[in-house]
């Protein structure tokens, strides 16, 4: 793999992860509209673990951002 494939790599990475990030965020704003209609336990754990993720998706595409600064 060439230096450029590699960065593009990246910057695949990268915009993935800001997608995957958007769209578990408005998963996220679903489930607690949902929640406040009907509070059940299923979708309390399931909004704990998709704001996980969302963070998580969220520090990776910081660390894809900062890798692609180093090109």
């Amino acid at each position: 793999m060439t230096e450029l494939e590699a960065k593009e790599t990246i910057e695949a990475m990268h915009a993935s992860a800001l997608r995957d990030k958007e769209s578990l965020l408005m998963r996220l704003e679903h489930l607690k509209a949902d929640y406040e209609k009907d509070p059940w336990t299923d979708t309390a754990a399931q909004i704990e673990r998709i704001g996980n993720r969302a963070v998580v998706r969220g520090l990776e595409a910081e660390a894809l951002a900062i890798a692609l600064t180093k090109f």
